[in-house]
């Protein structure tokens, strides 16, 4: 097979996988208006929503929110520092070690948590951006 036939195969291979995670981002139980996300946490500036599992009860909440985009590390840690407390979240620490995590909690409720991985940017200059949150509603 020559190159072009090649590099046709590995663009077809790619669209195939691509396609097939399309099923990732289905519906799930809870969150606000969008049932994929949690209301009180905003999405990291200019990426896209790859897959989602949020459960929200009266008594407790958690989940993870899988994002992929085109950002730099700065710029994300920015926007989460000037909207999270917007949203009632209270900065709690800052770890670096090859990927970035941000860790907050909510003002009332200690018992929750939400922490934001900042992956490192791949060769194609994007990078996954990963929110879980979890904890107890109660006071």
């Amino acid at each position: 097979m020559n190159a072009k036939g090649k590099t046709w195969l590995i663009a077809a291979l790619a669209l195939g996988v691509c396609a097939g995670c399309s099923g990732l981002s289905a519906q799930l139980p809870g969150g606000g208006d969008n049932p994929r996300l949690f209301a009180d946490v905003p999405p990291p500036p200019r990426s896209e929503l790859i897959s989602s599992y949020v459960y929200e009860a009266e008594s407790h909440r958690y989940g993870t929110l899988l994002y992929k985009g085109r950002v730099d590390i700065d710029d994300i840690v920015r926007e989460y520092k000037r909207l999270m407390p917007r949203e009632d979240w209270v900065h709690a620490e800052t770890l670096t070690s090859g990927e970035t995590v941000l860790r907050y909690t909510k003002r009332q409720k200690p018992l929750e948590h939400c922490d934001i991985v900042i992956g490192k940017a791949g060769w194609t200059g994007s990078r996954y951006i990963i929110v879980t949150v979890t904890g107890a509603r109660s006071e």
